[in-house]
């Protein structure tokens, strides 16, 4: 076994290392999506589409990220949390249909109920994000509302205007978020707009001045991975060292180091507790 053969010195370096770092931190992602009747058509494809890029971008700058997507008309659909990218490619090709009416109170609820599902854990922690995008009003605004409202403490919670025009639809949309609004004025914008809320999410530093309203610090986004290290910035009257060490090799010892604490960890717990 690898862990017998550790040395006390790297065992303290290794257990310095898991308390300086501590769990890593991924974003958790509901796309919460509009498929009622009035996306049907060429609207529906597009959505699609910019439902798979978004999870593209989001998947590849840190594959432990996870997604889960509430598809909405009269009835909802949805997909579990999964960091699986040809997973949701499947599912907003084929599970998605677009009909019915408008009910964006059971899609918040089932948003809501699907991220209850994704505990933290010693190793990772999750920072959890809700997506709506909806093209006109729902069946009901103030019941939608309230349950957006209920939320807020929660979650990170971004609107999708898609070709949304009048004011009454534009208030009821950004009534439902907490921490940015979009406008798409056409198909290929709404793909563009899902970007944007990508790179927000994977830039909190960049969304917290730019969000629409203020977000307590426990529902911002958290840093993805590689973001965090975990130790003290240097003091302005420290002078930066040359590093001699390769990149490569700092990750490879980092990631070593890393599986090593974790081992510790879960010897530790083997360990009778202290009288």
């Amino acid at each position: 076994s690898v862990v017998m053969a550790i040395s006390v010195p790297l065992m303290a370096l290794a257990d310095e290392a898991a308390q300086a770092t501590g769990p890593v931190s991924h974003n958790a992602i509901v796309l919460v999506l509009d498929n009622s009747g009035s996306m049907s058509g060429t609207k529906a494809q597009k959505l699609e589409e910019a439902a798979q890029q978004f999870s593209k971008k989001i998947l590849e700058a840190d594959p432990r990220s996870q997604i889960a997507i509430v598809s909405f008309g009269s009835d909802v659909v949805v997909l579990p949390f999964t960091s699986d990218l040809s997973e949701l490619e499947s599912f907003v090709e084929n599970d998605m249909n677009d009909w019915g009416s408008t009910d964006v109170t059971s899609a918040l609820e089932y948003a809501h109920s699907t991220a209850l599902l994704l505990q933290d854990t010693g190793l990772d922690q999750y920072a959890k994000s809700i997506v709506t995008m909806s093209d006109g009003m729902p069946d009901s605004s103030s019941t939608a509302i309230a349950q957006a409202e209920t939320m807020f403490p929660s979650y990170n919670m971004y609107s999708v205007g898609f070709m949304a025009t009048s004011a009454s639809e534009i208030n009821f949309l950004k009534a439902i978020q907490n921490s940015g609004y979009f406008e798409a004025d056409d198909l290929d914008a709404l793909i563009e707009k899902f970007v944007e809320i990508a790179e927000e999410l994977l830039n909190p530093v960049e969304s917290r001045s730019r969000s629409h309203s203020p977000t307590p610090p426990s529902r911002r986004p958290l840093p993805t991975r590689g973001q965090a290290t975990g130790f003290p910035p240097p003091s302005p009257t420290q002078t930066a060292r040359p590093c001699r060490i390769s990149p490569p090799t700092l990750r490879s010892r980092a990631r070593r180091l890393s599986r090593a604490a974790n081992r510790i960890r879960s010897l530790a717990r083997c360990l009778p507790a202290s009288p």
